[in-house]
């Protein structure tokens, strides 16, 4: 299977998990996410990693409100480079389906 949806990911996975698990303990969005971000902290270091980091995040934002302003450059970022890398690896259906899935989060930064 070609993980075309976000938490096809296992890494992303393991984003929403995590954030919707410091949501049920009280946690606001904007603390969920703080606390994630320094939880995943090491594999930020990986571009493809942070891509999906911030793929999950955004997408669970956008489900809760919109994306907040703090994330936004880094989501922005990680939308160009998942496009791309998906277009050299993908063949053209999968990247297509792919580009569909990343447009909702491009227009919830809006």
């Amino acid at each position: 299977m070609i993980p075309v949806d976000i938490f096809d990911v296992d890494l992303a996975a393991d984003v929403r998990d995590d954030f919707e698990a410091r949501l049920k303990r009280g946690k606001s969005v904007e603390e969920a996410t703080k606390l994630v971000l320094r939880k995943y902290r090491s594999v930020l270091e990986d571009e493809d990693d942070m891509a999906t980091v911030y793929l999950a995040l955004a997408a669970l934002q956008l489900e809760r409100g919109g994306i907040r302003s703090e994330i936004k450059p880094h989501v922005e970022a990680a939308i160009a480079h998942d496009l791309a890398r998906w277009e050299n690896e993908a063949s053209p259906e999968i990247f297509e389906a792919r580009k569909a899935v990343l447009q909702r989060l491009l227009e919830g930064l809006q």
